[in-house]
This record gives structure tokens, sequence and C-alpha cells, in this order.
């Protein structure tokens, strides 16, 4: 999936959202392997709105820990790294992208948070994997369909018109989009993540998640988690009314990462438990 000149030129001249400075920075530091903890919760303490709202995701069960955190420096410690980094990145983005016009709020990130979650679970019960993707497990799933918030911020009309049409047909999303647009969400995603500096794989894996036979082979195994958790996900109606189920499904990703269907029935349950996670993250962060 290339994206040609027209398209990335057309995409350009829109208003990119700006990741939120302190979410950015954060982001950058914790890809340094020398980056000490003390300066990423001193960053987080800056932003009290922030701060408040990390806490108390962390002290709901979504992040998986047990006890309770009642400081930001205690929160890095005890969570580590990747998890604040995670926290700030789906508290920031949820309380940025709260009233796009025809994005229904609550279902649109308790899908994106459940596809994150979810493809943690896949990844650790994937028996065939040549590297572990920890680092950007999470924030893949995440991220997997930001590019649908710049083509809502952007074309709010002409965006209710295509989640209107895939409601109504039996078409998929971004076949639509580029009937109405002329650009997908996964092209969208493609130039946002280029603007917010994000890594390769992550930028791979929205432009691919449903295209999963055309990905780089270094983003080969990422993306396959991620196309199976929003497959997943969509299985157990998390997202549907913005994207269609069923969805075209790459068979050949069971195998590749160690999986195969006798696994569904055991994703399909853990996906759920994702699921009051991820409303327990909206939870934290609408207060």
């Amino acid at each position: 999936m290339n994206l040609d000149s027209h398209i990335t030129e057309k995409l350009r001249q829109c208003e990119l959202p700006a990741l939120p400075v302190l979410a950015h920075k954060i982001m950058r530091m914790t890809q340094d392997p020398y980056v000490d903890p003390n300066d990423i919760a001193d960053l987080v303490r800056m932003d009290m709105s922030l701060s408040t709202s990390v806490l108390r995701v962390a002290n709901s069960v979504a992040f998986g820990y047990a006890g309770k955190v009642s400081s930001i420096g205690e929160a890095v410690s005890r969570i580590g790294l990747t998890r604040m980094r995670d926290m700030v990145l789906s508290v920031s983005l949820v309380s940025q992208f709260r009233t796009l016009k025809g994005i229904d709020f609550c279902q649109f990130w308790n899908h994106c948070l459940s596809v994150g979650l979810a493809t943690e679970i896949i990844e650790s019960r994937a028996k065939n994997l040549s590297e572990r993707h920890r680092d950007y497990t999470y924030t893949s799933g995440l991220l997997h369909k930001a590019g649908i918030l710049l083509l809502a911020q952007n074309y709010p009309e002409e965006y209710q018109k295509v989640l209107e049409a895939v409601a109504n047909q039996d078409r998929d999303l971004w076949e639509v989009e580029k009937e109405h647009l002329g650009i997908t969400h996964n092209e969208a995603s493609h130039i946002v993540f280029q603007k917010w500096q994000f890594p390769a794989e992550v930028a791979d894996v929205a432009l691919y998640y449903n295209d999963p036979e055309h990905v780089p082979e270094a983003s080969r195994e990422i993306t396959y988690m991620v196309h199976i958790a929003n497959f997943a996900c969509l299985n157990q109606g998390i997202g549907v009314g913005i994207e269609r189920f069923p969805i075209s499904f790459y068979d050949p990703a069971w195998e590749a990462i160690g999986l195969s269907v006798d696994d569904i029935p055991s994703i399909l349950e853990a996906v759920n438990v994702q699921t009051q996670k991820a409303r327990e993250i909206i939870e934290a962060v609408s207060k």
C-alpha cells in the first residue's frame, strides 16, 4: 500500500492533530533505554489534569496493578516506564478527541483501547514470534485507527456520510473512505505518525493492519497480532458501527505467530475481559 503524491499532498493540507506536548516528550524519552524514570515522573507532574487522570487509571484494574498507587513517582517505579507511557498516551488521546462529529466517543475508544489490550493478550499466547514487541504492543493496537480522527476532524460532513454508508452497506470502511474522500484512515495514520515521529512499526501497523499480506517484513508479526485483535474485538461487537463485521481476515496470520483457530474461544473470552478494562480507562479519564 503506497501513498501516491496526490494523497500525501491532500493529507498534508489537513490540520494535523498535535500530540499533546507532554505525551510527545514522554513517547520520545521512553525510546531511550537509559532514561531516568524520575525525569518521566517530573514531566507528568507538570500537568495536574494529566497526573490526576493517570493516577485514576493506575488505580483501576485496567493495567493489572494490585495495590493503591498514591503518587506519580510511585506509579513510574512500580508500573514501569512502558506502562506509564501507555497510560499517558491513553489519557492524552482520549481526552483530546472527545467531540468529533459523527464519532461515538465511547464506542470508538472502547474499541481502540480493547484492541490495544487484546494485542497484548495475543502476544502473550503466540508461540512463534521471532522477537517480542512488548515495547509497542499496546501502543500499536491503541493507535491502529488514529487516522479516523484526522479524517473526521478535517472532513466532518463527508466523514459522517462515510460512517452512514458503512452502517447501511456491506462494504469495508477503507473502501468507502476511498470513494468519498480519496484517502483512507490507514493513509491518514501514516502521515500523522510521521509528524509525531513514532516508531516505524507503529506506523506500519496503522497502514497495514487490515491489509497484512503486504506489510514490510520487519513489522509483520506485530501487524498480524493487531489484525487478529481487531478481528476478535469486532467479532465480539466491540467497534461494530465504526467498521462492519465480518471483515476480511488474513488466515496465514494465525499460523505465522503460532496460533490456530482452536485458540479463538480463549482469545475471545480474554477480549471480553479487556473490554471491561477499556471502559474503566474511559470512565477514569471522563471524571
